[in-house]
């Protein structure tokens, strides 16, 4: 977790946010987020880290089949869920958790898009 940890904070560290004046149908403020090459490191740590533990579990790897999994898994959440790779799921889920949290601690508006319909306060 604590490597998890690291790359979520990691991944942060080359984010460029722009809350632009024009609002979405909801009235929300439109932000841009723009990760930069961290996240991709990060991403590719994690990537690495879990062909790893793969081969360390003595099991039969295709990089290029592994890679477009992780891709896949990356853009559709439901296709994480494996009990065989539940300590990559650790990792990867903590990385996120910490990512997110470092997010709104750089942008609090970002809270008003994630947690639309509850009450904040704004400090415009």
């Amino acid at each position: 977790m604590l490597i998890g940890a690291i790359l979520g904070w990691f991944q942060t560290t080359g984010l460029k946010i722009h809350v632009s004046q024009k609002h979405d149908v909801n009235g929300l403020p439109i932000i841009e987020i723009r990760h930069g090459w961290q996240y991709l490191v990060g991403w590719i740590v994690i990537f690495i880290y879990g062909l790893g533990f793969a081969l360390l579990s003595g099991w039969h790897v295709d990089v290029l089949s592994e890679l477009s999994e992780e891709i896949e898994k990356d853009l559709f959440v439901w296709k994480n869920f494996s009990s065989s790779t539940w300590n990559i799921m650790i990792m990867s889920a903590t990385a996120s958790l910490v990512y997110t949290w470092r997010l709104l601690q750089k942008e609090p508006k970002i809270q008003a898009v994630i947690f639309k319909g509850t009450h904040l306060d704004h400090h415009d």
